[in-house]
């Protein structure tokens, strides 16, 4: 999938902050939120809404102190990969249930989405072996 667009910081940590609800896209929790690439901006990824995750800090710290767990959640990914080409394990906003969610542009150019996916379809467990600090499932 081409990417046409770039998106400044500005518009991408708006959009991001939108989506996520003044909540932390992985523990629900309201209060201090970071935002984080899930390719690093050092590998010349812009802030698109799909490249971007609202955490609380302490979850933005375990994804850096333990980058191969957060690899295998989606949060983090390698070398300049396209994010909005990868599932990411998520608890969206108006969501009862956390999922592995792919976050990619809409097809009609308006705001990005954010759909369920099958991980049985990619080849991922029904949930990372390893949860954020923070991490309560709905259910």
């Amino acid at each position: 999938m081409a990417l046409s667009v770039t998106w400044s910081e500005q518009a991408g940590y708006r959009a991001a902050t939108e989506r996520a609800q003044g909540r932390c896209e992985l523990t629900r929790v309201a209060g201090k939120l970071e935002h984080h690439h899930r390719v690093r901006r050092a590998q010349g990824v812009d802030h698109a809404p799909w490249n971007l995750l609202v955490v609380t800090p302490a979850v933005h710290d375990w994804f850096h102190v333990k980058p191969d767990r957060a690899k295998a959640g989606g949060w983090l990914l390698e070398g300049g990969g396209n994010p909005a080409g990868y599932p990411v394990y998520l608890w969206p906003a108006d969501w009862f249930d956390p999922g592995w969610v792919l976050l990619r542009p809409a097809d009609d150019g308006g705001p990005h989405i954010a759909e369920l996916v099958d991980p049985q379809h990619w080849l991922l467990p029904p949930y990372p072996a390893e949860l954020p600090p923070g991490f309560v499932s709905g259910s």
